[in-house]
């Protein structure tokens, strides 16, 4: 049997916030949903998994602690905001995760500079399939008030592309996978997802013959936890990805790719299962 690898990027919309003496939650039932995600991540059983919105310290405490056994190996920062949001990245690994670090975007609005810190972190993983360099990356949208698709938003998230496409051509020998919520894709702020493409990268989610099977999207409106969304104007849309260096399809396949998390499974106070988040996530299986 080939060696595998298989990666998940997934948004918790674990975003909850003090303001003014009031607690805010973006998107509802943040508690219930942290409790589910332990169990919802460990039955996809990936080997390494970016996580994006997940800000809380009890939340990351209580997640890397119930799932020790299955992901030893975990990769946070604590880059906070003057909120005191930290960057809600956070990296589980069934492999050691080597030079780590965090870096913050140098453009970025001054809500989301408020509120939380968007970057990106980087980390070198020895896996079946070899060596790997892992960016989780969390791009810009629209901030409290802005449509995330307005020409202005679409430029500065560009520099954000720029600056982490910058950062990646001084990768030399190993593999290279983006994965996280990039705020832009086929459907919104095409412009940006095509620079990606054009810097040399595959989406795996278009590159295999399985894309067809799943539903086309990782962000809907009609999710019910995004009916008070301030982004609930904006179109369905895939915005999370998983991206490999084209280079490493020379020695590498790209096995299945498929949108998880959209079924309704997390039990509420109101009576009505949610889905585990406002995002689905992106489950790909590389091979040899």
């Amino acid at each position: 049997m080939s060696p595998k690898l298989k990666l998940l990027t997934y948004n918790t919309g674990l975003a909850r916030f003090v303001l003014w003496g009031k607690s805010i939650e973006p998107m509802p039932y943040v508690s219930e949903r942290a409790d589910y995600l332990p169990e919802f991540l460990a039955a996809l059983d990936a080997d390494v998994i970016a996580l994006q919105e997940i800000y809380e310290a009890v939340h990351r405490t209580n997640l890397a602690a119930a799932l020790a056994a299955i992901y030893p190996h975990v990769m946070l920062f604590d880059a906070q905001s003057p909120l005191g949001l930290n960057d809600g990245l956070m990296l589980l690994s069934k492999y050691p995760i080597d030079y780590r670090s965090f870096i913050a975007f140098d453009d970025s609005l001054l809500d989301d500079r408020f509120f939380t810190r968007k970057g990106y972190t980087r980390c070198v993983i020895e896996t079946p399939l070899g060596r790997f360099t892992i960016f989780n990356v969390y791009t810009m949208a629209g901030g409290l008030f802005r449509h995330p698709e307005r020409p202005g938003i679409d430029r500065l998230r560009q520099r954000q592309v720029d600056q982490l496409v910058a950062n990646v051509k001084h990768e030399n020998g190993n593999n290279v996978v983006l994965l996280g919520d990039f705020n832009t894709g086929p459907q919104v702020s095409p412009s940006n997802y095509a620079s990606l493409l054009h810097a040399g990268f595959v989406d795996v989610y278009v590159a295999t013959e399985h894309a067809s099977c799943e539903p086309a999207v990782t962000w809907d409106p009609r999710n019910p936890l995004n009916v008070n969304s301030p982004h609930r104007m904006c179109p369905p849309q895939r915005i999370d990805h998983i991206l490999l260096d084209e280079r490493s399809l020379e020695s590498i396949r790209i096995r299945s790719s498929n949108i998880v998390g959209h079924e309704h499974v997390v039990p509420t106070t109101a009576g009505q299962p949610v889905t585990p988040s406002d995002h689905y996530g992106l489950l790909t299986e590389l091979e040899e």
